[in-house]
Order: structure tokens, then sequence, then C-alpha cells
């Protein structure tokens, strides 16, 4: 009798274990993590905001509300409180001009923390010494006057200055503006710009080459537009 009370204890710790388990996500389906209290946008046809979102793998494996999402978690998932912070989408800046940026970072300086006027002409230099004579500087546009010490753009003749020898490019964040040294002025031919006045004032003469429209006289920079 004794043994049959033991026997059917054990038959009854069994099946809650088991039920136990049963009411558990198998481990490799668990999510990774999950992300509730927050505004998931969803962005489907409703544009349905969800309050919770569990992830696997490094993907979204379900959006929805907080108790259901809870529901899904294993021993080892990660749960992330968002205290209503939102979960959007990847966006995309299709006005970014990736094809000038990547040829500009290939083959240009970079001035991203340059903190002085000074220090983007050495980097400059650096890059000028590395070329043969005539060969063009460029200057990527990764930089602004916001982050230069002297917040203003360096003149024509500190480029003239730091590089004598090469035609100097220096492209400004956005790569609509250019800084060019006196060399760059005097290119006429197989360029792919043509000029036009930043402001009203300077001189300017129509250019002879079929690509230049405007040439610049004794003027700190010059705008770029392409040709």
């Amino acid at each position: 009798m004794r043994k049959s009370g033991l026997l059917l204890l054990a038959w009854l710790m069994t099946v809650s274990a088991a039920a136990v388990m049963a009411q558990q996500p198998p481990a490799v389906l668990a999510p990774d993590a999950i992300y509730d209290n927050g505004k998931v946008v969803t962005v489907d046809r409703a544009f349905t905001i969800a309050e919770a979102s569990a992830v696997r793998n490094g993907r979204f494996v379900a959006v929805g509300r907080n108790a259901d999402i809870r529901a899904l978690a294993g021993r080892a998932t990660q749960q992330v409180d968002l205290h209503g912070r939102s979960v959007i989408p990847g966006l995309m800046d299709n006005h970014n001009h990736q094809i000038w940026k990547a040829r500009n970072l290939r083959r240009g300086v970079s001035m991203a923390g340059a903190a002085s006027i000074p220090e983007m002409m050495e980097r400059l230099a650096r890059q000028a010494a590395t070329l043969r004579p005539g060969q063009v500087v460029i200057g990527s546009g990764d930089w602004a006057q916001a982050q230069l010490r002297e917040r203003r753009n360096p003149t024509r003749q500190e480029l003239d200055v730091a590089v004598p020898g090469h035609p100097v490019f220096l492209f400004q964040t956005g790569r609509n503006n250019a800084h060019l040294n006196s060399v760059a002025l005097k290119i006429r031919s197989g360029t792919f710009f043509r000029w036009r006045p930043m402001s009203e004032g300077g001189r300017c003469s129509p250019g002879k080459a079929p690509r230049f429209r405007r040439r610049f006289h004794d003027r700190r920079s010059a705008r770029l537009e392409p040709g």
C-alpha cells in the first residue's frame, strides 16, 4: 500500500512538472529579447502602434500587447522596459548623394574631428606629400565651421601655403560648397565643374573653356556646381 502511494505521488509530480514545462516556450523558440511598455510603430496598413515586441536572432518575431509578448519569454530571454519610448523601422535617406560621398571619402582627405584650420591644412599637406606633382588634393565634405576653433572657413591664401604645388578642392558638409587654392582656380580644361558667385560682389569673368561658366578672382572660396 505504501509502495503504491509512493508511485502515485511520483506520477503526480511528473505530470505536474510536465504541465509546467509545457507552459514554457521551448528554449530554441523563445525570443532573445522582449521590449515592452513602448510604442512600436509597425507601419502596417492601419499604422498600428503596438505595446511590445520580441526579437530573435536579430529579427522581430512578434509585436503586440504587453501581456501577449511577455508570455513568449523563456528562461534566457532579456526583458527591456522601454518606459514609453518609441520603436520605429529603419529609415533610409534617399537624398544623401551616396555615390559622391563614397567617392570623396575614397579619394579625399577626411576632415572629421578637425579642431582648427591649421589641423585641416596639415592633413591636406600630408596627403599632397603622397601624390605626384600636379595631382589633385581633395578634402572630403565631412566638416563644418562650427567644429573649428576659428569659426570660419579656410582662405585661399591658407590653402596656397599648405599645398602650393597641387590643385586643392576642399569640399564642405553637404558638398554644395568647396574651397579652392590658387592652383585649382587656374584649371580651365578637363574639369567637371562650372563656377558661379556665392554672393553679390567679387569680380567674375566668363570662362573660356566649355565646362566653365564663371571664373573667380580674389575670392576666398567658390561654389561648385556639377557641370
